[in-house]
């Protein structure tokens, strides 16, 4: 159960997370105040905004840089130590402390693996910590997972699925598993 290099993985699935970031945009309202989180899938909900004034919180420059002439995009990007390896995030305490600052209405939240036992994993545990600030800084957690990403468990466990309000992800999810989610409380969005 390998996790795959981000460049990889953003080829891989890609038409399931078009489809989950078009998704995703339905849960975005005029005048909401937003975290997106860093991710392949997550970028694509960013390619999408534009049309609704809202204010975006990310960690990631290349959501940044998607945003970053939509004028209708009020964009607060967390300071942190760049990550290179694949991705474009910003980490570390600085990245925390921005997110601690702020409440948002939704968190708009990535994630490497999805396990129904462990919850919502990642690779390295200081992108486990910004994401536990994001979380802590939104009203409403929804999920972008592929379901590629299920019965995976990373290096660092961020979240338990009991916090998750929605999670959005492609067919290839089993009833079953659809309504294991959805005995927690989680409203399922499939694509």
């Amino acid at each position: 159960n390998s996790v795959f290099p981000i460049e990889q993985r953003k080829l891989r699935n890609l038409t399931e997370k078009q489809r989950i970031g078009a998704a995703a945009l339905g849960y975005v309202q005029e005048g909401d105040s937003i975290i997106i989180d860093g991710g392949s899938t997550t970028i694509e909900l960013a390619r999408l905004l534009g049309e609704k004034k809202v204010l975006a919180i990310t960690n990631d420059l290349k959501i940044a840089q998607e945003l970053m002439n939509k004028t209708n995009i009020d964009l607060f990007v967390t300071g942190g130590r760049l990550r290179r390896e694949g991705a474009y995030t910003l980490l570390g305490r600085d990245a925390e402390r921005v997110l601690e600052k702020y409440k948002a209405k939704k968190v708009f939240l990535a994630t490497s693996a999805l396990s129904l036992e462990a919850g919502l994993s990642v690779l390295n545990s200081d992108e486990a910590e910004v994401k536990k600030a994001m979380i802590a800084a939104a009203q409403e957690v929804i999920c972008l997972v592929d379901y590629s990403k299920f019965h995976h468990v990373a290096f660092a466990p961020f979240c338990p699925l009991e916090k998750i309000h929605t999670l959005i992800t492609d067919n290839r999810i089993l009833q079953e598993e659809k309504e294991s989610l959805q005995h927690r409380g989680i409203s399922v969005h499939i694509v």
